[in-house]
């Protein structure tokens, strides 16, 4: 059963980055991970059972999340770049939409759980409606990319929904809001509140170095002259072919990015998407003057554009992996 929570936060959330775990938790590193893939049973599956499935972004998911990355943080004295990457984002605006535009809760739910409750999934779905509009209050948006990708979610959890008279309501109430949402105008995070702080800790993972957005820009138009042509990074950043399961982000599949392009050589394809990267989530570029650099710079067409353009909204700053920036 779903442990659905009010949408009025507790006060232990206005510390969620600051406290509220249990100190005397000590559990081994394997574990946490396991914990970790548990709680996000609803974002993504993983093959283990969770004792206790949480909707994302309730008030006791958040609370849990923010107890495991700092035990995970505690448990090395060299703390995994990946969890605290993951700990700093829990500052940004992703908590603001319990249902995210990248998976299906629904979905998973249903896939999870030997019983279900209607009236506890219709309550989730309202609860994600909710809190999406209270944030859309406060000028947190999906992109029209985000927004597109979000109605196809519910559209393919619709049909499953049909014995679950409750559910299926809250689902169509969810359907119309969306129809009249209007999605912010940049597609990058930079236009986000707090954008381009996200922005600075993804590149600073991605680039292992704590340089300014437009110092590394600099820098990539520099060694851009100079490169030849290295396929094997569009290959790996349009597929899953280099994928591996040693990450802890489910927004990868858990995958570990970095290690991912570990031995993926920097050439000309790299640098001109890192340069889309840096225009979409630094400088407000529009997906229309994206495609058209993508498509003329890379010469690929525009269906295999778009696939890059999808890969560049969906982890920014992904294509700024290992730039060799000595």
């Amino acid at each position: 059963m779903i442990k659905f929570t009010q949408l009025l936060l507790p006060i232990c959330f206005a510390f969620l980055l600051f406290g509220c775990d249990d100190a005397s938790n000590s559990h081994s590193e394997a574990e946490l991970v396991t914990s970790l893939k548990q709680l996000n049973t609803l974002l993504y599956s993983s093959q283990s059972e969770p004792n206790d499935v949480l909707w994302p972004m309730s008030d006791r998911y958040l609370t849990k999340r923010d107890s495991l990355f700092k035990q995970l943080l505690r448990t090395s004295e060299k703390p995994s770049p990946e969890v605290q990457l993951l700990a700093i984002e829990q500052r940004f605006t992703e908590r603001f939409f319990p249902w995210p535009y990248n998976a299906n809760p629904v979905l998973n739910y249903l896939q999870s759980v030997s019983h279900v409750e209607d009236a506890d999934v219709a309550d989730s779905i309202a609860f994600s409606q909710q809190k999406m509009s209270n944030a859309y209050q406060d000028k947190v948006r999906l992109s029209r990319f985000e927004l597109n990708a979000l109605i196809r979610q519910l559209a393919n959890a619709e049909q499953q929904l049909e014995p679950f008279p409750a559910a299926k309501a809250a689902l169509a109430e969810f359907e119309s809001y969306l129809k009249d949402y209007s999605p912010r105008r940049s597609p990058g995070i930079g236009a986000l509140p707090n954008g381009k702080d996200w922005y600075q800790a993804r590149l600073n993972y991605f680039t292992n170095a704590a340089q300014k957005p437009a110092d590394v820009l600099n820098r990539l138009l520099i060694i851009k002259q100079s490169v030849n042509s290295e396929p094997q990074f569009l290959i790996c950043f349009t597929s899953a072919k280099c994928a591996n399961n040693s990450g802890l982000d489910w927004r990868t599949k858990y995958s570990d990015r970095r290690a991912e392009f570990a031995a993926v050589p920097f050439g000309k394809e790299q640098a001109v998407i890192a340069e889309v990267d840096f225009g979409i989530h630094a400088q407000a570029w529009s997906s229309e003057h994206a495609l058209t650099v993508l498509t003329t710079q890379l010469e690929i067409d525009e269906e295999r554009a778009n696939r890059v353009l999808a890969k560049i909204l969906q982890e920014p700053a992904l294509a700024m992996v290992n730039i060799p920036l000595g």
